[in-house]
């Protein structure tokens, strides 16, 4: 694949032309961020915590009974 996204000759990008603007400001935004430590360890936290990966347990008191209480 080529610096551009191209494959060969005949493949190209396939995403609508009204999107192009869009991608290359993400490709942008990308290639200021792919080197910043702080990024990349939110984006580990924000993985750890939600991303339906699985995730440490919360405390939720509110539905936590007291000790000796039955439901």
């Amino acid at each position: 694949m080529s610096v551009n996204g191209y494959y060969g000759s005949y493949g190209g990008i396939f995403i609508p032309e009204i999107l192009f603007p869009a991608f290359h400001e993400l490709k942008e935004k990308f290639a200021e961020i792919q080197n910043d430590p702080v990024f990349w360890q939110d984006y580990q936290h924000n993985l750890a915590n939600f991303s339906g990966r699985p995730t440490p347990l919360t405390y939720a008191a509110g539905l936590t009974l007291g000790k000796g209480e039955l439901l």
